[in-house]
């Protein structure tokens, strides 16, 4: 058995027992293999903390929009990257403002 097999049976045990101690959501920094086995397993698993590369913005007194605000000071600070939760709404704005993210903590739902 090679070493990552070896560390997805571990998680798949970690899940299990987790579920036997009726814990009902667990959140945890997965790799996109490591979510593609677990939703193979039958658990729901949802993007919750996203990482969100720091820019600066030109004009910044004509945005409203305080995450881009945020955004702009942190890469002000020297910052390069900053975890934020993110709505949806919040998503569409950074899209609109060429701001890169990327999910970085998952949701396991381990009760359906």
């Amino acid at each position: 058995m090679k070493n990552e097999e070896k560390q997805l049976c571990q998680m798949k045990y970690k899940l299990r027992k987790l579920k036997e101690r009726r814990v009902k959501i667990v959140i945890w920094k997965l790799t996109s293999e490591e979510r593609e086995y677990i939703e193979n397993l039958g658990y729901e698993v949802s993007p919750y903390l996203y990482e969100v590369r720091t820019k600066t913005f030109k004009n910044l007194y004509e945005i409203k929009d305080s995450r881009i605000r945020d955004i702009h000071y942190s890469s002000k600070q020297g910052k390069k990257t900053i975890v934020l939760r993110l709505k949806k709404k919040d998503m569409k704005v950074l899209e609109e403002f060429n701001v890169r993210f990327r999910p970085v903590k998952f949701k396991i739902r381990l009760v359906s």
